[in-house]
């Protein structure tokens, strides 16, 4: 049994660039990256070479709006799916984790991300990103400027994260 579950959502470490002298508050909401770790009932990383029935890299797939991506794949745009070392800070362990990132956080997304592993199971993630975009707001960034962010992310249905965030006028 492969147990699944989010190491951190980097889309908690919000906002960026509020400017509250203009008429209307705004901010640039950060973007989305999700890092996973990967376990079998044991708790052994199924993404280690070392652990017995491991996940090779380039076995792992995944789709998300239309899209595919293979593990590790050399890609010369974002998304991207890969594997990389971490460290759990609450287990003081280096770990291989599976990542998916970066998702613009100013986007408005309501989409499925369908990671499938080689098992031939699948696992569901749904994120909907809400923006409320300000209006007559110069910024100098290349992102675009939001009032209000409703974000969550769910995984086979059940919450795994959500953020309101509304700005008072």
């Amino acid at each position: 049994m492969k147990k699944f579950g989010f190491i951190t959502i980097l889309a908690v470490l919000m906002l960026s660039a509020c400017n509250l002298d203009t008429p209307e508050s705004y901010f640039t909401p950060s973007d989305i990256e999700l890092i996973f770790s990967v376990e079998n009932s044991s708790g052994a990383n199924l993404l280690d070479s070392t652990t017995v029935n491991y996940f090779p890299d380039s076995t792992i797939t995944c789709t998300f709006k239309g899209n595919s991506y293979t593990c590790n794949e050399k890609a010369s745009d974002v998304p991207i799916l890969r594997t990389y070392s971490y460290y759990n800070s609450q287990e003081f362990k280096q770990m291989l984790v599976l990542y998916f990132g970066y998702l613009a956080g100013d986007v408005n997304y309501d989409d499925d991300l369908v990671i499938n592993w080689p098992d031939g199971t699948k696992d569901t993630i749904h994120i909907l990103n809400e923006c409320t975009y300000a209006t007559g707001v110069e910024t100098t960034t290349t992102r675009t400027p939001v009032t209000e962010l409703n974000r969550l992310i769910t995984h086979n249905g059940e919450t795994v994260f959500t953020l309101p965030i509304y700005i008072e006028k």
